[in-house]
């Protein structure tokens, strides 16, 4: 019988995903319904009156964090970054309310893709879940910070190749390269949350609180550069080919986190399988990315 907490942590995984894309629609919607003259004369000040924009904040920011969170500590970083692919399927759906679209039938399919790769990698139990996680087992930590390293470096190379180009290749390769601090934030959640307890019960040590300030350095610098940097790929390349790239790294790191950082076999049919899930959901993503041009929606949006 499957363990009702692992149910859980699969539920939240989608539904951080669903908060997200929720969040994002209501806040660009209140960005929308802003004046030239508003926008101009001091923009947040006029977001902070809309109750419009405050809802967006509380669901990407409140709901969205508390169920990202609960998800990384039942189920871990091997799961969790595939569930969140459920934001791409309320922007799609989304996108016929929003712009009086009709979904193609190639666009049906990605939805059905992603849905059946969530699917597959849930099936397949990849969960690495923080009650069974011992950071100080040996050579995790070694691991974790050589594949962290390892990604940063793959961030910095891309990043610093991108400024060389111009035009959309530009925009492409931005897109690419702000894959990997989301990356690397999604798997130090985990060491946040099996520090988190023992810094604020008063019963850390040196090493667990270096660990936990530091996982809290890495969160918020991943998450401010990659939010930033994505609005810079923006600028150079359409919203429909910057969110799939994007998604590369995010969905293609887990696996190397289960298999390598925490030492677990995913080998024969297991192995296939898995590497089928990540390519259903990369493939919807590719379709569906289209749906991001909905946060350019006209004022009557939302």
């Amino acid at each position: 019988m499957t363990d009702p907490s692992y149910i859980l942590g699969l539920l939240c995984g989608f539904l951080s995903g669903v908060m997200n894309a929720c969040g994002a629609i209501l806040e660009k919607g209140a960005v929308n319904r802003l004046t030239e003259a508003q926008r101009r004369q001091g923009m947040m000040k006029h977001l902070t009156r809309s109750p419009r924009w405050w809802a967006g904040i509380v669901c990407s920011f409140g709901f969205g964090t508390a169920f990202v969170l609960t998800a990384q500590r039942l189920i871990g970083p091997a799961l969790v970054p595939a569930l969140t692919a459920s934001s791409l399927i309320v922007l799609a759906l989304a996108s016929v309310r929003l712009l009086d679209e009709h979904l193609r039938p190639l666009e049906y399919l990605a939805i059905l893709a992603i849905v059946a790769g969530m699917a597959i990698l849930g099936w397949l139990h990849l969960d690495i879940p923080a009650a069974r996680v011992d950071l100080f087992a040996p050579g995790l930590l070694s691991r974790l910070a050589v594949f962290s390293l390892t990604l940063g470096a793959l961030w910095g190379a891309t990043y610093l190749t991108a400024l060389r180009l111009t035009g959309q290749p530009r925009g492409l390769l931005l897109a690419v390269s702000g894959g990997f601090p989301f990356a690397i934030s999604n798997l130090w959640i985990l060491p946040l949350l099996l520090t988190i307890g023992a810094v604020f019960g008063g019963t850390a040590d040196g090493v667990q609180a270096a660990l936990f300030v530091l996982s809290c350095l890495i969160l918020v610098g991943t998450n401010v550069y990659g939010v930033s940097q994505t609005q810079l790929a923006f600028c150079h390349a359409a919203a429909s080919k910057v969110y799939p790239l994007q998604q590369i790294s995010i969905q293609i790191a887990p696996l190397v986190i289960y298999v390598w950082v925490f030492r677990y076999d995913l080998s024969g049919p297991r192995f296939w399988l898995a590497n089928l899930g990540v390519a259903l959901i990369l493939f919807g993503a590719s379709v569906l990315g289209r749906a991001q041009g909905m946060l350019q929606i006209a004022k009557r949006s939302v």
